[in-house]
């Protein structure tokens, strides 16, 4: 699932942490999502096509895909949708 990797920032409504950035990226096979300011990092397990529970807090990331394959940004969900877009 490479067209994911990058790093992304969530908006302002992010209730846990407002616009704070956060990377995917690969560890061995697993995705791993790195928020910054020491934040923490988690391994991402895949549960369907472009679908991943958080493993270290349980939500549920989904990548939304355009019609080109780009990944222009995913979803995190923790009780309601907190998206966050490609900056990088």
């Amino acid at each position: 699932m490479a067209p994911c990797l990058g790093r992304y920032q969530f908006g302002q409504d992010f209730s846990f942490n407002p616009g704070i950035e956060a990377e995917i990226r690969r560890d061995g096979p697993w995705l791993v999502l790195e928020a910054g300011g020491g934040a923490g990092t988690s391994y991402l397990i895949p549960i369907g096509e472009g679908r991943f529970v958080d493993r270290a807090y349980g939500g549920i990331v989904t990548f939304e895909t355009d019609a080109d394959g780009k990944v222009p940004a995913f979803k995190w969900n923790f009780g309601r949708d907190y998206r966050a877009v490609r900056i990088r």
